[in-house]
């Protein structure tokens, strides 16, 4: 395997021999944001940092309003998503997932189009069978931004 994917550590055996471990360093997908996600300034609050981010469309998915503050994707076919592809690592995956209430929200993984027209394979959120009103104007959620981070804030002292 290239040197690139892996990574070896040297390990004690319980015998106290050396011995070499490979793990692998396969990047994870990326994120495509469609929403609060692809903000640097509710990065901040959610994950205590900001990722990078590159512009790219989602093919196939439509963002609707919820009704209960938020937006989220749905599969619909000839509609198309403007976002973001977001580096996330392991640990911003762990926070999204709690963030996006898996039971509520699932993360597939689908092929997005880069702003130069590369395809590009990434997660995404999406709520199966939403029908909220169609959102073309590019808001993130449907209330205050104020709100928004009070919301992240209260996520964030539950989950400690």
């Amino acid at each position: 395997a290239p040197l690139a994917q892996h990574r070896s550590r040297r390990r004690k055996s319980p015998a106290g021999r050396t011995r070499w471990i490979r793990r692998s360093r396969k990047p994870m997908l990326p994120l495509f944001a469609y929403g609060t996600l692809r903000d640097p300034e509710y990065q901040r609050e959610l994950f205590a940092r900001t990722y990078p981010m590159r512009p790219a469309e989602a093919p196939g998915f439509l963002v609707v309003s919820t009704g209960g503050g938020y937006v989220a994707a749905t599969a619909r076919q000839g509609a198309t998503i403007a976002g973001a592809l977001v580096e996330l690592d392991a640990a911003a995956y762990a926070i999204a997932d709690a963030w996006e209430d898996r039971s509520v929200y699932d993360r597939i993984e689908i092929e997005a189009r880069l702003a130069d027209g590369e395809p590009a394979r990434c997660f995404i959120y999406v709520r199966p069978g939403a029908a909220g009103a169609a959102v073309g104007d590019g808001r993130l959620a449907d209330r205050p931004r104020s709100e928004v981070i009070a919301d992240i804030r209260r996520f964030r002292a539950g989950a400690s």
